[in-house]
């Protein structure tokens, strides 16, 4: 009896952390499929630009220098799409990710082709991060905003762990079948690619939810340049 009832308790928690009007379900599931996709795109990502690129130390960190460039843009990102809501901003950079990472299954292995597609990745997957917190604070219920960041943060971390632990029982199945490498790493991003463009596919049943979020506009002046 006590067993029957636990998916039903599991289910009345998040009704009494999130608002009765949003289809909460659609959201977590956008969140774990994009996480799981990261997680597999990530995990095989540095071994690809090793074993198959042939990225050396030296270029790695130029390409890292401009994989971590969109960490630095997304404040202009996020100013730039000032007007769009929560939902369509979340769309957006979960569009860019797929669209990374597509390209990573379809494109030849050039070191200037693999850092343009790094960059689009790296764009959508920042410009997401902050939004999904305030997506989690707007659908939660006055007071369980702590309680919604912790259940989205878990969902989207434990989509990495998954995709990471699939990364490695997918190359260790690989390793007894002899397949060429590039056909190994292709697949892996095959399959980051399908979920991450199942996260978007979902994201658009997102609603609006016809509420603004106050967002702080950006306030320059010249006391503020010696910081």
């Amino acid at each position: 009896m006590s067993k029957n009832k636990m998916p039903l308790q599991r289910f009345s928690i998040l009704k009494g952390i999130y608002r009765s009007d949003v289809k909460i379900g659609r959201f977590l599931s956008a969140l774990i499929l994009s996480g799981v996709a990261m997680g597999l795109q990530r995990g095989a990502q540095d071994n690809y630009l090793a074993e198959i690129v042939r990225i050396d130390a030296f270029e790695r960190g130029i390409v890292e220098f401009f994989r971590e460039l969109p960490g630095f843009m997304v404040v202009f990102f996020l100013a730039w799409m000032y007007r769009f809501t929560e939902n369509k901003i979340f769309k957006t950079g979960l569009g860019l990710m797929a669209a990374g990472v597509t390209g990573f299954m379809l494109a030849q292995p050039g070191k200037i082709a693999v850092t343009a597609l790094l960059v689009i990745y790296s764009s959508g997957e920042h410009i997401v991060m902050p939004v999904r917190t305030s997506i989690s604070l707007d659908i939660a219920k006055k007071d369980k905003g702590g309680a919604s960041l912790g259940i989205t943060g878990a969902l989207g971390h434990g989509g990495h762990i998954a995709g990471y632990a699939l990364v490695s029982v997918a190359f260790a199945l690989f390793a007894k079948t002899g397949l060429e490498k590039i056909v190994q790493f292709k697949t892996v991003f095959a399959v980051s690619a399908a979920l991450a463009i199942a996260a978007f596919m979902v994201s658009f049943a997102l609603k609006e939810s016809g509420q603004k979020v106050s967002r702080r506009r950006f306030y320059f002046d010249k006391k503020f340049f010696k910081y």
